[in-house]
């Protein structure tokens, strides 16, 4: 300790290391890069995140015609190697930091587990724990300028397989159906973390239609697909795609 006019200074230790909480400029020019959306299905023990890209050359009118599908991450076998939550969550933190810190990540998306109507310990406690993740990675994405979009799962299922209750297996089909990604088939974390970019681009193609009042063309692939999602848009966009 040091004294100056009989004040007492306490040196400041800093607590929070610089890992993974550092800033560096990125070594390449992001701007140039497609637009990327990314999800996350969330965990203590089973992690995985997923990625698509909206590229320049797709955007009609501000509107993102279509998707390519990325890859997808899962890190079961890593975090097994960890004996404390803390070390799981700072080994996510740091794997979401590696993937996406340097790509132009338009959003992020992933399902806000809720707490309620929980009944067995182990359950809350599990689902606590994913919250805490989150909120990490939210501050990741803070300091990297991604936007970020808390979303239930039942609106994640309802966006994917027009059913807010589908099964794991129901969601792995689609999640393939669309990636042709045949792990996705059989990991379902890796199928939800597909399902929670997919919303984010479902989520970007209605908002640009409200944002033009209606007045936009979405792939008629999409409207079979999925009409679910677009029951509630604008009147005109509304009566020119679904009420007919």
């Amino acid at each position: 300790m040091a004294k100056d006019n009989n004040q007492t200074y306490v040196p400041v230790v800093k607590g929070i290391p610089d890992f993974p909480f550092q800033y560096y400029t990125p070594t390449v020019d992001i701007k140039r890069k497609p637009y990327m959306l990314v999800g996350m299905d969330s965990g203590i023990g089973n992690t995985a995140f997923s990625c698509i890209t909206i590229s320049d050359d797709k955007f009609a009118n501000k509107i993102p015609v279509d998707f390519e599908y990325v890859d997808s991450f899962y890190f079961a076998d890593e975090l097994a190697k960890y004996s404390t939550t803390l070390d799981r969550q700072f080994f996510i933190v740091n794997k979401y930091w590696e993937l996406f810190s340097q790509e132009n990540v338009e959003s992020l998306t992933y399902e806000l587990l809720p707490i309620t109507n929980i009944s067995d310990p182990g359950t809350f406690k599990g689902v606590l724990h994913a919250q805490n993740t989150t909120a990490l990675i939210n501050m990741v994405c803070r300091m990297i300028g991604h936007q970020f979009y808390p979303t239930s799962p039942t609106e994640i299922k309802l966006c994917l397989t027009g059913n807010g209750f589908a099964s794991k297996e129901e969601m792995c089909k689609k999640a393939y159906e669309l990636t042709g990604d045949e792990r996705l088939l059989t990991n379902d974390h890796m199928a939800d973390a597909f399902a929670d970019a997919f919303y984010g681009y479902i989520r970007k193609l209605k908002q640009h239609i409200a944002d033009r009042d209606g007045k936009g063309e979405i792939p008629q692939k999409w409207l079979d697909f999925c009409p679910w999602n677009f029951k509630t848009m604008p009147e005109p966009w509304y009566n020119k795609y679904i009420h007919n």
